[in-house]
């Protein structure tokens, strides 16, 4: 069992519910979100260690998300997930300081993975404070 906390936001109902069901059954906390207003707004009461958001949403998209978690909670960890991936979205996304990003359909076991390496990489940056 993991002790971080996930805020996953996906306008698509089907991902959301997949990777939400497969975050909690490797032991995550998950606050599972259908939009990037939704998500502000919980962001704006409470943090996160980390934050995985689809980049392409109606009216607030993934980095709006990004900036907005990033104001509110400078330590947070951001993964920009995404099946419409470009270099150039990519290289916006890590711009704004990213700590991944990530293309959909992903493996459970490469989300992991990467979750894992955040959290190592938030841990680190605690540690040195």
């Amino acid at each position: 069992m993991y002790n971080f906390s996930i805020m996953l936001v996906d306008d698509d109902k089907a991902n959301l519910i997949g990777v939400s069901k497969n975050l909690e059954f490797e032991g995550f906390s998950v606050k599972a979100l259908n939009s990037g207003e939704h998500a502000i707004e919980e962001l704006r009461k409470k943090s996160y260690d980390l934050v995985i958001t689809d980049l392409i949403m109606d009216r607030i998209s993934g980095i709006d998300v990004l900036k907005e978690a990033r104001k509110l909670h400078p330590d947070i960890m951001v993964i920009i997930l995404t099946g419409q991936g470009s270099v150039s979205t990519a290289i916006d996304a890590l711009r704004l300081k990213a700590d991944d990003y990530m293309l959909k359909p992903c493996e459970s076991e490469e989300m992991i993975f990467r979750i894992k390496m955040c959290m190592d990489k938030k841990k680190h940056l605690l540690e040195k404070r």
